[in-house]
């Protein structure tokens, strides 16, 4: 419960959470960690539509709308 109120990793290079390059795909991923599980919300090829697939996902789980934004 509490992990849906981190603020962002200090090394995260892409702006928002669960959202980072794939180097050797040229492509971005998104991410997400329920009850200890990750869950891969797949592979894009623009940030926007990984921000967005993490956006919902964060909508779906319940996490605050603020999670990762500090």
């Amino acid at each position: 419960e509490n992990a849906k109120n981190q603020k962002r990793h200090r090394h995260n290079k892409s702006g928002f959470t669960g959202v980072y390059w794939l180097k050797c795909e040229q492509r971005w991923r998104a991410h997400i960690e329920v009850d200890g599980k990750k869950i891969c919300l797949g592979r894009h090829k623009t940030k926007e539509d990984a921000i967005k697939a993490r956006k919902d996902a964060n909508h779906k789980y319940g996490f605050h709308p603020n999670h990762g934004n500090r």
